[in-house]
């Protein structure tokens, strides 16, 4: 494990919906217990329910539950342990929320999906242009 990190979450609801939590640590437990680094208060959430942590050798952020009653999933699966890099749809209990990684407003997947675009609009520009060019010079 790395050192103290800071991680952020996207609540999706029900609980706090729309408001991002940080948490920072090496280790950040997720769960209802007033003792959590991410404070989840639902019913559905056990005290301590799931633990993140960044790891260097892995190359990302390990999500783990802790033998909660009501499981924790990724993008609508169920896991015991998983791999996170940004973005995913994270579920503790009833409690969706969207995990961010390092960054409190955009994911990286989101920052991959933007550069695909401002490429793919540049390769139209291009063509356009050429094609424009063309037409004036034929």
């Amino acid at each position: 494990m790395d050192g103290e990190r800071e991680v952020y979450l996207e609540m999706l609801g029900p609980v706090s919906k729309g408001k991002v939590v940080r948490g920072a640590s090496k280790r950040i437990v997720i769960g209802r217990s007033r003792m959590a680094d991410v404070r989840v208060d639902h019913p559905t959430v056990s005290r301590s329910h799931a633990l993140l942590y960044h790891s260097g050798e892995e190359g990302g952020w390990i999500l783990e539950d802790r033998g909660s009653a009501n499981g924790t999933a990724v993008d609508g699966v169920m896991v015991t342990r998983a791999l996170l890099a940004g973005g995913e749809r994270v579920r503790v209990g009833d409690v969706e929320m969207r995990f961010l990684g390092d960054h409190k407003g955009q994911s990286r997947r989101s920052y991959g999906l933007t550069i695909l675009l401002l490429l793919i609009l540049a390769a139209g520009i291009g063509l356009l242009t050429l094609n424009l060019l063309g037409v004036l010079f034929d």
